[in-house]
């Protein structure tokens, strides 16, 4: 697994490659669409009491989340590694504490590894903090794709519950994601954690919509 791992991102390195975003021959994610993406300043969102900075809108930023979630495309990691960077600095927190959400059990076998997580440890290197991996899925849920904002919400409830033993007790935690869509999941995880004790309210992503998840993303094939 690990040989085959390696060889498709010596392929995806070194083969030619079009924009997941706009289609350019050239890289994986071209230049012009770096550089709108990086001339986005976060903004915050809050969700009641707790305040979420984004990085970048959704649509200048889908294709590259999704073509490292869904299609395997490790390229991007370093480009998302800097956008959540942005967004996670944006609290002006020294050596922060990220907890990320999990990817469920079923998206991990599928993938091979939970994106998010990986994303969360590479940030947090960059950061001088440290990734967490505190959160974990209770009982079951339906598919969020299909729901409404009050639907996910309710979905959501209880949805998810926090080890506090792998928690610090300070104020330099923040629950890291790739994409805020209706803020449930987001809201269910900084639960789980004050629950566990834990004084969180903050949080970060790459990007955020209110329109759904939509579009077309790369895939580095079987």
């Amino acid at each position: 697994m690990k040989g085959e791992s390696l060889a498709r991102d010596i392929r995806q390195l070194l083969l030619p490659s079009n924009c997941c975003s706009c289609g350019e021959l050239g890289n994986w994610w071209c230049d012009p669409c770096r550089a709108r993406a990086e001339a986005a300043d976060p903004w915050v969102v809050s969700l009641g009491e707790d305040q979420i900075f984004v990085a970048g809108d959704y649509r200048d930023l889908a294709a590259a989340v999704r073509s490292h979630k869904d299609g395997g495309i490790r390229a991007l990691r370093g480009f998302l590694v800097e956008r959540l960077s942005v967004a996670v600095r944006a609290h002006g927190l020294s050596a922060p504490v990220l907890v990320p959400v999990p990817a469920s059990r079923g998206s991990v076998r599928r993938r091979g590894t939970d994106p998010t997580a990986d994303l969360a440890i590479e940030t947090a290197a960059q950061l001088r903090g440290v990734a967490v991996p505190a959160l974990r899925w209770s009982g079951r849920r339906r598919m969020q794709k299909k729901l409404n904002a009050e639907q996910r919400r309710q979905n959501m409830l209880k949805a998810l519950d926090a080890d506090w033993q792998m928690l610090p007790t300070g104020g330099n935690v923040v629950v890291v994601d790739d994409v805020l869509t209706t803020g449930a999941t987001m809201s269910a995880a900084l639960r789980a954690l004050k629950v566990a004790g834990v004084s969180a309210s903050l949080g970060s992503v790459i990007c955020a919509t209110q329109n759904g998840l939509t579009g077309n993303f790369c895939s580095s094939g079987p």
